[in-house]
């Protein structure tokens, strides 16, 4: 076969590599191969622009116009080879059509290339396991084992089953691929040589047999989602939302799989020396509250070094993942399965590094707008309008508007600034809300930059301590993370800053704006026009006007952007950074990484077997006759099954009194029951619960209501609760003492934003007023929208809403 040289990179405008498409079969209990690693990791195939697709190609990359290419196809930024010696021959050509192409053995054969390293996949390495193997595995898996713990275990086991379950940890292991980096010039590096720098090193997940996977397992469910969008009966999914909405357009004949990228930094147990940075993936083409569940997370790999990548390293990495994911293509019931990355999500740290953007306190640093101010940032044009999908990869290359000079962000290719999503939960919890718990308590050399957070701890904890909350959410005083901070701020705050004048004037407006904002943000509750974008507008004057001093990057991100970033995503605390921690979390718990030898890719390749065994679990599961270590696993692992809702407690129904509604007679009664959000608890058939704590539930009938938990109640595969319902007082004289309060302010000016205020918050229906009505609603689970806390005041119960949106946190 003679060698061919690749065209001039000038000439590659019009060139389109042809990928190796390798005919993957959907049915599980076949033969899944893996794409081979072609060593064409560097190019990226460039595709002419529609008319009709805002300037994106249709692999979401951005299109190649008005001379975009000489920005973001140069040599050194793409870091291509100007001859490429290895069988050339197979990229020349263009897409012809979307045939299959050739099988992966066939075309090695027909290269003179050895085929055997085409071998089963991990999904059916673990489908061929015995039960006890199966079991074996998990129980491993569960225990977080080292390799020394591994082998102990394997030690009571049978000679047969310890050599099937050697076997799957030792495959796995073995398709991670180690790509050594240079952590200052970002040079991929070959074998043992050394560069400008210490090494770090990039541990490649099996990528391909990831994407096949989630693609088998939830193909159900993503056909379903589909479904149902056509019919505009999901209006509060993510991909109803604009900017997602888009990425469907061209979904008649390719299913297209939407990606948010995610990259982190994360700190392991006993590793004070090394940096690890995991690269995930998350589809939003999933039900909500399945988005960020860890069995449904991609991970392309774990990036770990003597120090945090810059742009470079991170370039080098895209480069290694992405042509992988590109070069992916499943047929399955007729349609072609695309993944595409199409935004991003990450810290700022993270994402800064990523995108190549300057430091937080510099100027023009914000991802969505050219506010040239350094630390306190304000108002200013939007980058996407001011600079465009032209001029961004100019400012890029030339180091302009925040852009650090001298490297080009290769991300570029896909995501554009303001196309990423805000870090909504590291904005308030490690932001703002921080800021205003920090200087209502200050401790003695903490200087607050204003007083207007002033207040009394004595009283405010008095008040706290009324606010009676389930059980999981019982400790938020104790402040120990981002998310018990949160929690604290939009609970304790939020209802001292209405019910009670432990706050001045102007601080009881600013947070129960933010009050409002981030419960909505966690329950998606029902509200009155654009709350969020009044709420953002009227903090804006307020800031800008008086406080200048708090305006930093992260309150600039919410007062400015979120808004935008609603009405372009929908609800970002569905896609937000704290779904990815729950990854890492999983990941790296529990081992040691000073005592565990290649700790990256031992930790990385259990969570991927893990994913696969889950999986095979939960087929076996369905089968009409099960082995006893199977049951013996399901019993300690019920959520391993398909059943999401649990009840427990059966109650005598000849003690059911005061249950008006009739379901039936071969009804079953419980006094608790487990389901999405939470677990209710009965106050009057729970002997365990004096209270009604775990009891609170919002739920939606003809409209909107409040009851507190009687009991559950089940018939065949349907759920049921009944609850006392809360009679609720009119909206118009909800808050009265605030109103009065707000009707007494001197200023003017604060007099009428706090009646803006106001409006909003009655017509915010997270928060309720009223009294016990001493009848009983039916109430099928599905109806259920959330929990709640409660306490009483003088007259009332007051309930407020605490969860509702699916966000693992």
């Amino acid at each position: 076969m003679g060698r061919k040289r690749l065209p001039k990179f000038q000439q590659l405008e019009n060139f389109v590599p042809k990928v190796c498409r390798v005919p993957v079969v959907a049915d599980r209990r076949q033969q899944n191969r893996r794409i081979p690693d072609t060593g064409f990791n560097e190019i990226f195939p460039q595709v002419p622009a529609d008319d009709h697709n805002d300037g994106r190609n249709g692999d979401g990359s951005l299109s190649d116009i008005e001379g975009e290419s000489d920005l973001m196809l140069e040599r050194e930024e793409l870091n291509v080879a100007e001859d490429y010696e290895d069988d050339d021959d197979i990229y020349m050509a263009p897409f012809a059509d979307d045939s299959e192409g050739e099988d992966v053995e066939d075309y090695y054969r027909n290269n003179d290339a050895d085929p055997g390293w085409v071998e089963d996949s991990l999904a059916d390495k673990i489908l061929h396991l015995s039960d006890p193997g199966l079991v074996t595995l998990a129980s491993s898996i569960i225990g977080r084992d080292s390799q020394t713990d591994l082998r102990l275990r394997l030690l009571t086991v049978a000679a047969t089953v310890k050599k099937e379950v050697e076997d799957i940890f030792e495959y796995a292991i073995r398709l991670f691929k180690d790509v050594r980096i240079c952590s200052q010039c970002g040079e991929k590096l070959v074998d043992k040589s050394i560069c400008c720098a210490p090494v770090g090193t990039f541990v490649q997940s099996p990528l391909v047999d990831q994407l096949t996977h989630f693609v088998n397992k939830n193909i159900d469910e993503i056909l379903e989602v589909r479904k149902l969008l056509r019919d505009g009966k999901l209006p509060n999914h993510t991909l109803s939302s604009e900017f997602f909405k888009s990425c469907l357009e061209h979904d008649d004949h390719d299913l297209n799989i939407s990606l948010v990228l995610s990259v982190d930094g994360v700190c392991p147990h006993g590793h004070s020396n090394q940096h690890l940075w995991p690269m995930t993936a998350m589809s939003v083409d999933l039900k909500l509250g399945h988005f960020s569940i860890a069995t449904n997370l991609l991970l392309f790999g774990v990036y770990k070094g003597p120090c945090n990548p810059n742009t470079k390293v991170f370039n080098t990495i895209i480069n290694e993942v992405m042509p992988v994911l590109e070069r992916f293509k499943l047929n399955i019931r007729g349609r072609n399965v695309i993944f595409r990355v199409v935004t991003a999500v990450a810290d700022q740290p993270a994402k800064r590094a990523l995108f190549g953007l300057k430091s937080v306190n510099s100027a023009f640093s914000c991802f969505y707008c050219i506010c040239g101010d350094t630390l306190h940032k304000c108002s200013a044009p939007s980058r996407e309008v001011f600079r465009g999908i032209i001029q961004t990869p100019q400012d890029a290359r030339y180091g302009l508007f925040g852009f650090i000079d001298g490297v080009f962000p290769v991300i570029l290719r896909w995501i554009l600034p303001w196309q990423v999503l805000l870090d909504i939960f590291h904005d308030l919890n490690e932001g703002f809300c921080v800021t205003v718990i920090k200087e209502s308590f200050p401790k003695p050399r903490f200087k607050p930059k204003s007083d207007i957070f002033t207040c009394t701890k004595q009283l405010f904890d008095q008040f706290a301590q009324k606010i009676h909350l389930p059980t999981e959410y019982q400790n938020v005083q104790g402040v120990r993370n981002g998310t018990s901070k949160l929690d604290y701020f939009r609970i304790c705050f939020f209802l001292n800053a209405i019910y009670d004048k432990s706050f001045k004037c102007t601080a009881r407006l600013v947070i129960v704006c933010f009050g409002m904002i981030s419960n909505y943000l966690l329950t998606d509750c029902e509200h009155d026009g654009d709350m969020i974008a009044e709420l953002c507008q009227m903090m804006q004057e307020l800031f800008q006007n008086n406080y200048e001093q708090y305006i930093v990057s992260k309150l600039h991100e919410l007062l400015f952007h979120l808004p935008h970033c609603i009405l372009l995503f929908g609800n970002p605390a569905l896609v937000s950074t704290s779904g990815f921690e729950t990854l890492y979390r999983y990941l790296l718990s529990d081992f040691h990484a000073s005592i565990t030898k290649n700790f990256v890719r031992i930790a990385s390749s259990r969570f991927v077997v893990n994913i696969f065994m889950r999986e095979e679990v939960r087929i076996r599961s369905e089968a009409d006759c099960l082995s006893d270590t199977l049951k013996g696993l399901l019993k300690e692992k019920p959520a391993w099954k398909n059943r999401t809702i649990n009840s427990f407690d059966v109650i005598d129904r000849n003690i059911v009194d005061g249950i008006d509604v009739v379901i039936g007679s071969d009804v079953k009664y419980f006094s608790s029951i487990t389901f999405t959000y939470s677990t209710l608890k009965s106050h009057k058939y729970n002997s365990k619960n004096g209270s009604f704590r775990n009891g609170i539930v919002f739920y939606q009938k003809d409209v909107m209501k409040v009851g507190r938990f009687v009991l559950a109640a089940t018939q065949s595969d349907d759920h049921y609760i009944v609850v006392e319902p809360l009679s609720e007082k009119l909206r118009s004289q909800h808050f009265e003492n605030l109103k009065k309060e707000i009707d007494e302010i001197a200023d003017i000016g604060l007099r009428q934003n706090a009646r803006k205020m106001l409006k909003q918050l009655k017509g915010y229906r997270g928060i309720v007023e009223g009294k016990w009505s001493g009848g009983r609603d039916l109430v099928e689970v599905e109806e259920i929208l959330g929990i709640g806390c409660y306490f009483k005041s003088d007259e009332d119960i007051i309930c407020l809403q605490l969860n509702g949106v699916p966000v693992h946190k």
